[in-house]
């Protein structure tokens, strides 16, 4: 089995990376200010973390790791407890049960799930899920709720990455960053990526 994790960074103190088990390959994705003493990607500052995930699957599509930890720079915000859930991700040999049958791994990541509706409430009235899935050619219910968790962290395990071609993701990264969805689309993806994957 192979371990990825992917990092979005801003101006995160990114040191905790030394504390990440050596099973996982990391991919950090240097948004802001440079880094020192650690290798890194240098990238645009847009569409916050679902931008560097997305680009991260469409570069590496056809060479993604078995298991995909998708995080931000600053991970503890949301999971107090990141690091320990990632080595006890491989150390129990990623038998976990997965919150959801699509073979999304969160709960614990960040300790509670939130609900909203289609329009993103109640924590961020207005965002336009609807609308934002049928440009990207997801049939999104008008009742449906929600389920996600804080912060977009997670694991993913490829399978259910390669669900999608890679055309939907190159669709879906510029839809993201488009004008339209500038502001508002990393907030939307922070609610559907269950959905999505």
């Amino acid at each position: 089995m192979t371990y990825d994790i992917i990092i979005s960074r801003y101006n995160e103190d990114i040191q905790w990376t030394h504390y990440i088990d050596e099973k996982w390959k990391i991919y950090l994705y240097n948004k802001g200010n440079d880094i020192n003493d650690l290798s890194y990607i240098k990238k645009e500052n847009c569409g916050r973390e679902s931008e560097t995930y997305i680009s991260h699957i469409i570069e590496n599509y056809e060479n993604l790791a078995d298991y995909n930890c998708f995080c931000q720079g600053h991970p503890f915000d949301h999971s107090p407890d990141f690091l320990f859930e990632i080595k006890n991700f491989i150390a129990h040999d990623h038998f976990y049960a997965f919150d959801n049958p699509n073979g999304v791994y969160a709960g614990k990541f960040d300790g509670i799930y939130l609900e909203c509706d289609v329009n993103g409430a109640p924590q961020h009235c207005g965002l336009q899920i609807i609308d934002f899935c049928k440009k990207i050619n997801l049939n999104m219910q008008t009742n449906k709720k929600l389920k996600f968790t804080p912060g977009a962290q997670f694991i993913i395990n490829k399978k259910n990455i390669l669900k999608h071609d890679k055309d939907f993701y190159i669709n879906l990264n510029n839809i993201l960053i488009s004008s339209e969805y500038s502001k508002d689309g990393p907030y939307i993806l922070e609610r559907i990526w269950n959905f999505i994957f």
